[in-house]
């Protein structure tokens, strides 16, 4: 639950067959401090004062000096929640690295008031997550649009701002998920090199500390000191809430001010940080050696403050620089094959931070000469400035990015939490407008002025005499950089549209082209106008594709945006990037997906480009080249990580192919061989055999003209067939016995846990309902089971949980447990897994289990079907598969309609713990020694 390089996910095997930074502080009394209760029967708050109103969010100040954002979006059939609280690792003080993040955890334990915590946020049937990262910590929820579950987001939120549990038996347990998180992190090279880059860079400044912290403070933190943090930064004047949705605003006005507005204005004074670390004298450098993964070089550079105008330059530059394909840096090292990914990232901070290039390099790599390659690029960009076109560009991809976060309402108010934590929220708005005035020459002088030798952490130091130092600025004076500042025009507001089966059915127009395509439209106003429009694109035999290679298979769809008859990846990207259109062209041996993001008035041109990629790929050698180059390396940083080597055996074990089959299972290592020997003729010749759309579906949901898609589609696509007739390949498992398997990976402190057994049948299958719901309650989210007994029970485990996964038109089912944990408690965690299994078969689930998993089951259902990328999936699904557009609608009142003798009663029928297929992965060797 932390952020940028630390997120990490609960994981998820559904198998494809695939310095003081305050004022100097006295360590706190012995006595405990007594939380500040907000008190519900407390005089109504004082009225909220109004702010700025830019672009469709205004804000709001609390008598208690707490912020409030409010963005109503009444064609969102969601709302979020997001609490932003302007504490972050910066504000830690010696020995309490990583309190921050650990108070993100305690605040997941729910109050008093709200005992269950997470499964008091899981009960809205919501997705909800809570981050840390260097100047703030926030908490979001998102939920269906309803008065009641908005009343219990908020009552949730103001209750945990001052009463959260904050005790002993609570810490302890965190702290032991947490080193567990720790440890997930050092698995990751990564990861561990940004981590010392970080530190390299900044002498006493805190943003040389990582957000996760030092494992000793982790583990020896006293409550006190956790609860005088919290006391300090947990209260109404150093947050913001973020209110975005179909809300009503003085309504939700009211709300928050009569739930929050009763906590009173804490006593003390926060006070601004104030360690700046002095001009940077000589490169600096790092090397870390680790089991594991491929070559990385990063340089790095100090830069301004977010709210300068610099950091905006910078992004423009960042992107000039690595954007695929035609940044400087890419082409500089990934076209050469030197490297074979190149990226940035940074310049989100409220003080002065640092821009890091990072190169991703074949296992073969030379990193000396990737090094030497980037310095040569950036510090010599004064003599060869940016190109007007370079810039156009580069604005346009940003700009494209900024309309669709700004479309995208939950996007929005989960993303205004850099802005907010940088100094204020408008920050977003001025971002973008400066980046849009960005010139050549304003490109030209930040690159001269940061981009220096005796202002670089690399690999190495050299003493350099006469070094040309850089001045990195002050903070900007923020409140007086925005007071006067209006924004553009309110985008175009969209219609209240409810996704519930009945009204996508009856909103949906379908269509059937002359080759067979079949599509379905569903046109509804939309925030900014934006529309999504989605081709599935079905083909091959299983007889068919034995004259092909695997490695063409696997290419041809990633070939597609790479060059076509006319246009080369740059052109196709730059005339995409033009249109305002995010595009995803992807898929494998027996199907082709694409999808585009756009505007009203640019879907058509958007839809004629999309047309042209998929209809004249050009498969040009050297873009399969770097193609097979980016593949390979990926998979080679896999080969020693537990995760993929327990999926690969899993894959082994059940797949049911003959060797020489082309859906025979392939190792990673075999996997590598068969893209390396693959020519860019093989991807064509399997593309001209296969490929054709009379077995296509489309699926256009959002913002346009029924009729004049329909024309379009069926022009662009309806006589276009595939010289293969298709046949559809069914979806085969091996029933293997049960076994264990271990697999030692050395030097990786986190361990995984995979416990799976097979399943012949469908989604059609009478007992597929009870199974997936017995699997909510088995291992589902935070009430289930496995995840009590692993995580909030013994805290072995910073991830446990489980799932059950069926394919709707084939017998193959599978029934998984997983977890995430140290090697060291493999025993425990192995015997624990098992005892919940059999208690899970023998003795099965109670009728408040049952109640709880079906109400969190269907309202994530439910919510799951809401955002329009999503109903475009759901339409293409139907369409396919032959089923009523209202087809949710009659599983859904399968589930409803389940009693607890039937879903036990399955449990029993298919699940065996003795027909369990166990797998682990980790350094168990190391953890005996």
């Amino acid at each position: 639950m932390r952020q940028p390089l630390h997120i990490l996910s609960c994981l998820s095997f559904a198998l494809a067959v695939g310095a003081l930074p305050l004022q100097a502080q006295a360590k706190p009394a012995a006595k405990k401090a007594v939380p500040q209760t907000a008190a519900r029967t407390a005089a109504p708050a004082a009225a909220p004062q109004k702010g700025a109103s830019v672009e469709g969010i205004t804000e709001y100040t609390l008598a208690n000096g707490m912020k409030v954002l409010l963005v109503p979006d009444e064609a969102k059939p969601t709302i979020t929640v997001n609490i932003v609280y302007k504490n972050g690792s910066r504000h830690e003080s010696y020995g309490e690295s990583g309190m921050a993040h650990i108070l993100e955890h305690i605040l997941f334990n729910g109050t008093k008031r709200f005992p269950g915590g997470m499964k008091e946020l899981e009960a809205l049937g919501a997705e909800f997550n809570g981050t840390t990262w260097l100047d703030r910590t926030h908490y979001y929820v998102s939920f269906k649009a309803d008065d009641a579950k908005l009343l219990r987001a908020l009552e949730i939120e103001a209750d945990r701002m001052r009463n959260a549990r904050v005790e002993q038996p609570i810490l302890d347990k965190e702290m032991k998920i947490i080193t567990n998180e720790f440890e997930i992190g050092e698995n990751s090279p990564g990861r561990v090199l940004m981590q010392r880059v970080n530190h390299a860079a900044f002498d006493w400044h805190a943003y040389g500390r990582d957000t996760i912290g030092a494992k000793s403070d982790i583990q020896n933190v006293k409550l006190d000191y956790v609860r005088a943090y919290y006391d300090r930064f947990y209260q109404p004047d150093n947050a913001v809430l973020v209110v975005a949705g179909r809300i009503e605003e003085a309504k939700t006005l009211a709300l928050v001010n009569k739930l929050f507005g009763a906590i009173p204005r804490p006593t003390r004074t926060l006070h601004a940080t104030y360690t700046v670390d002095g001009v940077q004298d000589g490169e600096r450098s790092v090397t870390l050696r680790r089991s594991g993964g491929t070559p990385i070089v990063t340089v790095a550079y100090k830069v301004p403050a977010a709210s300068h105008v610099d950091a905006a330059t910078l992004n423009a530059v960042a992107d000039m620089l690595t954007d695929t394909p035609g940044g400087r840096l890419y082409k500089a090292l990934v076209e050469t094959h030197l490297a074979t990914e190149i990226s940035s990232m940074g310049l989100g901070t409220q003080e002065p931070g640092l821009l890091q290039f990072i190169a991703t390099l074949p296992k073969d790599g030379d990193p000396e000469k990737v090094k030497a390659v980037l310095i040569q690029e950036l510090e010599g960009l004064g003599d060869k400035p940016f190109t007007q076109e370079e810039l156009t560009a580069a604005k346009l991809r940003i700009a494209k990015q900024y309309d669709m976060q700004q479309a995208d309402t939950k996007s929005l108010a989960i993303g205004l939490t850099e802005h907010i934590a940088a100094g204020d929220w408008r920050l977003f708005h001025l971002t973008r407008d400066r980046i849009a005035k960005t010139t050549t020459i304003a490109a030209r002088n930040a690159a001269q002025t940061y981009f220096r030798t005796a202002n670089r952490t690399v690999g190495m130091h050299i003493p350099t005499d006469n070094a040309v130092r850089s001045e990195i600025p002050a903070i900007p004076d923020v409140a007086n950089l925005v007071a006067s500042y209006k924004g553009r025009a309110v985008q175009q507001q969209g219609e209240a549209f409810d996704a519930t089966p009945a009204n996508v059915e009856k909103r949906t127009q379908l269509f059937t082209a002359p080759n067979g395509l079949k599509g379905a439209l569903l046109p509804k106003k939309t925030k900014g106008a934006y529309v999504t429009a989605s081709l599935n694109l079905h083909f091959a035999s299983e007889e068919a594709l034995k004259a092909h290679s695997r490695g063409a298979m696997g290419l041809m769809a990633d070939m597609l945006m790479r060059g076509t008859a006319t246009k080369d990846r740059k052109q196709i990207q730059a005339a995409f990037d033009a249109l305002k259109a995010q595009v995803n062209v992807g898929g494998g041996g027996t199907s082709i997906n694409a999808t585009v993001t756009t505007t009203r008035e640019n879907l058509a041109p958007s839809l004629r480009l999309l047309a042209e990629v998929l209809k004249t790929p050009a498969f040009p050698a050297s873009e399969l080249e770097s193609l097979v180059k980016e593949q390979v390396t990926a998979i080679e940083g896999q080969l020693k990580e537990p995760q993929p080597l327990i999926s690969q055996w899993l894959q082994k074990t059940i797949n049911a192919y003959p060797a020489g089959h082309p859906l025979a299972f392939s190792s990673l290592e075999d996997t590598i061989k068969d893209l390396q020997a693959t020519k860019a003729d093989q991807v064509k010749a399997f593309y001209q055999a296969m490929v054709g759309a009379d077995h296509a579906t489309f699926a256009c949901v959002g913002d346009h003209d029924a009729k004049e898609v329909q024309a379009l589609v069926t022009e662009l696509f309806g006589s276009w067939k595939a010289q293969t007739p298709y046949q559809r390949i069914a979806a085969k498992i091996r029933m293997a016995p049960a076994e264990q398997q271990v697999i030692e990976t050395p030097d990786k402190q986190m361990a995984i846990y995979l416990a799976v057994q097979p399943l012949e049948l469908s989604q059609d299958h009478p007992d597929y309902p009870a199974l997936a719901l017995a699997s909510q309650m088995y291992g589902g989210g935070a009430k289930s089971r496995i995840f009590d007994r692993l995580r909030q029970k013994e805290n072995m485990s910073y991830g446990a949980g489980g799932q059950f996964t069926a394919q709707p038109q084939d017998k193959l089912a599978m029934w998984i447990g997983f977890a995430m944990f140290g090697p060291k408690d493999r025993a425990r965690l192995e015997a624990a897994a098992m005892e919940e299994l059999k208690k899970a078969v023998e003795t099965g689930f109670t009728q408040a289990e049952l109640d709880e998993a079906r109400k969190v089951y269907l309202q994530q259902r439910e919510s799951s079907r809401q955002e329009d990328g999503a109903i475009a999936g759901w339409l293409n699904g139907s369409l396919y598969l032959g089923r009523p557009v209202s087809f949710p609608a009659q599983m859904d009142a399968k589930f409803k309609s389940l009693t607890l003798e039937e879903v036990n009663s399955a449990v029993k029928r298919h699940i065996d713990p003795a027909k369990t297929l166990i797998g682990l992965a980790g350094d168990f060797k190391a953890a005996k020694s």
